[in-house]
């Protein structure tokens, strides 16, 4: 979760298009059902239209 949580933050400085950005994207859906298996998308929800897309696409 730790890892996600940072991955998300670091999200933010990153520009959309570029590799960079692309393998944290790709690490976060990774994580994503981890976060999932415990219930954290039950009752929490994203304040990031990116990090809740990509859980969107992690399901």
């Amino acid at each position: 979760m730790a890892a996600f949580v940072a991955n998300a933050l670091r999200l933010d400085e990153l520009t959309e298009g570029t590799p960079e950005y692309a393998a944290l994207v790709a690490q976060m859906r990774e994580l994503a059902p981890a976060l999932r298996a415990i219930g954290l998308n039950d009752v929490f929800r994203p304040r990031s239209p990116a990090v809740e897309r990509i859980l969107a696409d992690a399901a």
